[in-house]
């Protein structure tokens, strides 16, 4: 996968889980949208992770 790749799947994360914050970032130039939706989908998958696990301080290690 490719840099950009990983920045388009970061934005379709993104739009998936919150389309309002999805629309208000999209305004910013490509490089700061870029870097919000890899901010943005880090803490994402880390907030899943530890809401769907029965032990959530054992997600986090």
């Amino acid at each position: 996968m490719t840099t950009q790749e990983a920045y388009r799947q970061c934005e379709e994360i993104m739009k998936k889980g919150s389309l309002t914050f999805y629309r208000a970032f999209s305004l910013l130039s490509k490089p700061d949208r870029q870097a919000v939706a890899a901010v943005y989908t880090f803490c994402r998958l880390l907030d899943d992770a530890v809401d769907e696990s029965d032990r959530p301080e054992a997600s986090l290690t």
